[in-house]
């Protein structure tokens, strides 16, 4: 996914009785306080009119075991609404999923990181389908966002979603293979009215 700064955001953990201020021009965000030796999940909480462009987004497992201070953590916003790839699943699928799962396999080249093609995808317990994107809509028109229901793999973005008709919150496994690579596997919560987003960084 093209990631890019965006204002507006207050970033929380657990309960929410500590989260940041919200993000200003650059995204930067601070927060103070958190626990350390476990990985911990992350609340991205669009405010204002960024609400209307993104979702409420949990980033589970961001921040990894520590025994101080962590920098340099980059967690995700998903954009909703017109034109954005949950409009467009919600359409193919013909229903708003009531909780959604949506991860990136990626493997580090250079300065960068590259999404992963052909990467499979399991969760346990499973909470829905696996499905697999095939076109991002603010980048191709006229093809479908998901690939077909008897897609196995991830495709050039590398990405894939779990819509979910649970309510949650719901706890599964995640896991990320392809020929090659290891993905360690990630803790992902569902719940309704947020979008989970996990970046599989390939080690």
């Amino acid at each position: 996914m093209l990631c890019e700064a965006v204002p507006g955001v207050v970033v929380s953990w657990g309960d929410g009785s500590l989260r940041s201020a919200p993000t200003g021009a650059d995204g930067a965000f601070q927060i103070a306080g958190l626990p350390t030796g476990e990985a911990l999940d992350l609340l991205a909480l669009p405010q204002d009119t960024m609400a209307l462009r993104y979702a409420p987004t949990g980033n589970p497992e961001v921040v990894p075991p520590s025994s101080g201070e962590v920098f340099g953590v980059r967690i995700h916003v998903v954009p909703q609404g017109a034109g954005s790839l949950l409009e467009a699943v919600e359409a193919e699928i013909g229903a708003a999923p009531r909780s959604i799962h949506l991860g990136q396999a990626v493997r580090v080249e250079g300065p960068g990181l590259v999404p992963v093609e052909g990467a499979g995808v399991t969760l346990e317990p499973a909470l829905g389908p696996v499905r697999f994107i095939n076109v991002l809509p603010r980048f191709s028109t006229g093809e479908t966002a998901l690939m077909g229901p008897e897609a196995v793999a991830t495709g050039r973005f590398g990405m894939y979603l779990v819509p979910s008709p649970r309510r949650g919150p719901d706890v599964t496994r995640v896991g990320v293979t392809a020929d090659g690579l290891a993905f360690p596997p990630l803790r992902a919560t569902l719940t309704e009215e947020v979008v989970s987003f996990a970046l599989h960084r390939a080690q």
